[in-house]
């Protein structure tokens, strides 16, 4: 039942849990649902419509996502927002701090009166990113596509791929280090999607387990 397992990965789309608690969680739901459809089927309706009645009869799986992201952990995604941007602005700013001592010394006060400027810069690209994230999640269902690790770093390896083209006709713009530049997307694309993790493992409740009961 196609209709049925698109319905459930929407709901599951995108909460706060451990994959394993994920997966056991939408078994649940489609067994809720299939011991449904079973008994609408048994009562005379047609395949289609005991389907539909089923759905229905859970709600919006758009309003079940967001009620159960909440009761997980409230303000999950902004408390998420918060922690990537601080760890991913602190290890960028760490990466140019070094470089800087190896390779320009002298641009020392320049990197120090630009700190707001790369966090308010990490800030908004990352904000754009979660975004875009949240909206293909709620779109599509397909795993690939969803993957935080495909959604985020195959279009910054395909940016930086594009942008190095420059390094090829122009190398000489590129030397003491500046070749770096290039690479400061996908570096800080990884740097995000570990941060992502360690959040969930060291935030999510990795034991939380869901009880959902349904009315049929």
């Amino acid at each position: 039942m196609k209709k049925i397992d698109n319905y459930v990965t929407k709901i599951v789309s995108g909460l706060p849990m451990e994959q394993v608690a994920k997966e056991e969680f939408r078994e649940e739901l489609t067994a809720h649902l299939t011991e449904h459809i079973n008994e609408l089927l048994i009562k005379g309706y047609s395949e289609d419509e005991a389907i539909s009645y089923a759905i229905k009869s859970f709600g919006d799986h758009q309003k079940l996502n967001h009620e159960m992201k909440k009761s997980i952990f409230p303000f999950y995604k902004i408390v998420r927002y918060v922690w990537c941007t601080f760890l991913v602005t602190t290890f960028i700013w760490t990466l140019a701090y070094y470089w800087n001592e190896f390779y320009h010394r002298q641009m020392g006060d320049f990197f120090q009166e630009g700190g707001m400027l790369v966090f308010l810069m990490i800030a908004v690209i990352l904000g754009i990113c979660e975004v875009a994230y949240e909206a293909a999640s709620k779109e599509y269902t397909t795993k690939w596509i969803t993957n935080p690790w495909f959604f985020f770093l195959i279009p910054s390896l395909f940016i930086t791929g594009l942008l190095s083209i420059s390094f090829f006709l122009h190398p000489e713009n590129y030397v003491d280090g500046l070749w770096l530049d290039l690479f400061v997307l996908p570096i800080g694309t990884i740097a995000h999607l570990f941060a992502r993790g360690i959040f969930t493992l060291m935030f999510v409740n990795r034991k939380n387990k869901i009880k959902v009961n349904i009315r049929g």
